[in-house]
Formats: C-alpha cells, structure tokens, sequence
C-alpha cells in the first residue's frame, strides 16, 4: 500500500533539489589552483578572491598565478593566467588580476541573519564533479574586530576562499576564508561590500562604479 507523502516532506525534498539546480549553476563561479589547494571565486570580471595560503611571499603583488576555471556548465576546467594584485593582512584576503574576464556572478551588498546560503568549494577531488557545495544560514551580520561576518555550517578543508551565495537569489554575497575555532568551526565570511572596499585600495584595480554613500 502506498504511504502518502507529508507535504513537509514534499517541501524538503523540493528544497534540496532547487538547491542542487542552484549550485551546478553557480560552479561556474569557482577555480582553483593547479594542485587544489587553493579556491579562488571571481569577485568582478577580472578580479579573483582567495584566502592567503602559505607563505607572504607567495602572494606579493605581480607574482604569477594559474588557475583552472569552471566552464559554463561545470563540466570541464580549463587554464586561465592571472597575477596578484596584492593582499590583505588583516583577514588574509588576496585579490588576483586575470588576463581575460570570465564569469562573474551578480554581487549582493546586503544581508540579513537568517539568510540561507550555499558555499562553494573543492572538498573531494576524488568526485567527478570539479565542486562541492555546503548549505548554511548566516547567523550573525554584526563585523568581528577582523571586519568578518559568520555562516552556522563548519568550514572544512577546500572552502576557504569559495564563494557564498544566496540560496534564494544565486547572489554573491561573502567570501569564505576560515572557521571559527572557538565557536564550533563556524565559516569566517568576508562581506561583498568589505571586498569592494579593500578592492579600492589597489593602484588600478577595476573597480565599478557603486553607490558607496556620503563619506565613502
């Protein structure tokens, strides 16, 4: 005898394949290096975030940087040349310059405790897919004296520097660059408009023109 279905049911099982849709469409927002170790999201165009791995000179600015890019569909990568635009000591954001635009996803500057989002990473290599994906909720939107905002899903090895996305919007709205030990492993998200404003700082960083407000 068939069982019928609870509409709860139904719901959450909706909701885990309209997340799924979501992230094979936002994999084209992630790259890594060569040897998958570092995740890199495009921020704008020509500009890549990432989190500083390794040593401070491996990051100075001009230093070249190869990265494979995830094509439209997720399927394949390929090789895109870039360079370091510089780095940021504070919250070990490094920005990189690349030789041609590629994708970039539409930028959220706002957001709310409470918002669902989907963290793109490169967790498992030994999967086909060249990503991974993690769910959260953001939990709390008030800066860390590290100007860092916090996602209640644990960060683990191959996120950092992936890309945080509304689940609702496919909005990039947060950089992932750590966890937070003392508070369960929480991700450690650097805010779109935080990016922005470091962004600024860089002699001849493409940079669009925003509405930043009086005083900006």
């Amino acid at each position: 005898m068939t069982q019928p279905v609870s509409p709860h049911t139904a719901t959450a099982t909706a909701g885990r394949d309209d997340s799924s849709v979501r992230a094979k469409e936002l994999a084209r927002y992630l790259a890594t290096d060569h040897g998958y170790g570092s995740v890199f999201t495009p921020l704008l165009p020509r500009v890549l975030v990432t989190h500083r791995h390794g040593s401070h000179e491996s990051w100075t600015p001009d230093t070249p940087v190869q990265v494979l890019v995830n094509d439209v569909n997720a399927g394949k990568q390929r090789n895109v040349e870039c360079k370091v635009l510089g780095h940021h000591d504070q919250n070990d954001v490094v920005f990189c310059i690349t030789d041609e635009e590629l994708d970039a996803p539409d930028l959220d500057l706002g957001v709310a405790p409470g918002a669902r989002y989907l963290l793109l990473g490169c967790s498992n290599r030994s999967q086909r897919k060249p990503y991974s994906v993690s769910q959260g909720v953001i939990s709390t939107t008030i800066p860390d004296a590290n100007g860092l905002i916090r996602g209640d899903a644990p960060s683990i090895p191959g996120y950092s520097g992936g890309g945080c996305f509304s689940e609702e919007t496919g909005k990039l709205f947060a950089v992932n660059v750590g966890k937070d030990d003392r508070n369960g492993g929480r991700a450690m998200l650097v805010h779109v408009a935080s990016l922005l404003t470091l962004l600024r700082t860089h002699k001849g960083a493409p940079v669009p023109e925003w509405d930043w407000g009086e005083g900006a």
